[in-house]
C-alpha cells in the first residue's frame, strides 16, 4: 500500500494519539490537528512523521491549509457546549480539494 498523509482532528487526545501511533507504524505520515496539548504523551507530537497543527474547529483557514496536502481525516473531536460541531472537518472537504475518494471518518460515538 502508499503510503498516505492522513489528518487527524482532536489528535493529541487518547483515541487520536493511538490512531496515529499505529498510521505511523504502518508507514504512513499523520497531521494531528488539536486545541490545546495533551501532556500525558508529550512524544507522538515529535515522533517521525508527524505535523502538529494547534488550532480549534473555529479557524477554518488554518484547517483548510492543514486537510489540503491529506489523503483522509480520521475526526476525534470533543463536542462541546458551545456549539463546536465535528462535522466542521467534513464540511471543509470541498474547499480543500478532496477528491470523492479521499476518506473522511467521522467520530461515531457521542
Amino acid at each position: 500500500m502508499k503510503p498516505m498523509r492522513i489528518a487527524i482532528t482532536g489528535g493529541t487526545g487518547f483515541v487520536g494519539r493511538h490512531v496515529a501511533r499505529k498510521l505511523l507504524d504502518s508507514g504512513h505520515e499523520v497531521v494531528l490537528l488539536a486545541r490545546g496539548i495533551d501532556h500525558t504523551d508529550p512524544a507522538i507530537r515529535h515522533a517521525p512523521g508527524v505535523t502538529l497543527v494547534l488550532t480549534g474547529l473555529g479557524d477554518e483557514k488554518k484547517l483548510v491549509e492543514a486537510l489540503a496536502g491529506c489523503d483522509g481525516c480520521y475526526d476525534f473531536t470533543m463536542r462541546t457546549g458551545q456549539g463546536a460541531s465535528s462535522s466542521k472537518a467534513a464540511a471543509l472537504r470541498p474547499k480543500c480539494n478532496w477528491s470523492p475518494d479521499r476518506a473522511f471518518v467521522p467520530r461515531t460515538t457521542s
